[in-house]
């Protein structure tokens, strides 16, 4: 599948809103509830998903829109982990706490 410039830019700019929009809500995540679906976040375990990813702007425009609190996707890097062959450990963690909310992860699952 080729990829235009302007897909590629719109792409860019849903990302940049996307983790604009993430940091505003770390900030003030102290209230610790949804603001789409006004329920209490909670605390889960979620894999981390490594590479660059490329996300559909259907998808990017849900994200934003739809479920703004699922985390069930989280991005650890470019660079996957590597995998110690005598201990099965990594060397990075992958894995992450996250506050989610279960209604927007309930939407995303969905989709």
């Amino acid at each position: 599948m080729m990829i235009t410039d302007a897909q590629r830019k719109k792409n860019q700019e849903l990302k940049a809103r996307l983790i604009k929009k993430r940091e505003a809500e770390a900030r003030k995540r102290e209230g610790a509830f949804c603001e789409r679906h006004h329920l209490r976040l909670v605390e889960g375990r979620v894999r981390l998903h490594f590479g660059e990813p490329f996300l559909s702007d259907e998808y990017l425009d849900a994200r934003i829109n739809l479920f703004p609190n699922s985390k069930l996707i989280l991005f650890g890097g470019c660079s996957p982990p590597v995998i110690d062959e005598q201990t099965g450990e990594t060397d990075i963690e992958t894995e992450a706490t996250v506050q989610y909310c279960p209604r927007c992860r309930e939407i995303e699952e969905a989709c």
